[in-house]
């Protein structure tokens, strides 16, 4: 059985290239959404059971989901059919 654990800071994501953080604010309109994460294969599931919430990321415009519910988060992969080989993709 998967074992998450919270992740206090909301972050979902943190960008390889530059280090920046996808996050979601500690605001009170969010204060009860969570961020939990699968302690093996990193997978991150947002729980947000009264609103919707928003992404912030410092390169862009904040991404606003407007539904309640849970959310999974995945590391993307490509597979490079010339090398045969599976990589994450980075941010």
């Amino acid at each position: 059985m998967a074992k998450f654990k919270e992740i206090k800071e909301k972050v979902i994501a943190i960008g390889e290239a530059t280090g920046h953080v996808h996050c979601i604010p500690f605001d009170e309109e969010y204060e009860d959404v969570m961020v939990l994460e699968e302690e093996e294969t990193k997978t991150k599931i947002i729980h947000s059971p009264k609103t919707g919430f928003k992404i912030n990321h410092p390169e862009h415009k904040p991404l606003k989901i407007e539904e309640k519910g849970d959310y999974i988060v995945e590391v993307v992969k490509e597979y490079n059919h010339f090398d045969e080989e599976i990589r994450q993709i980075k941010d």
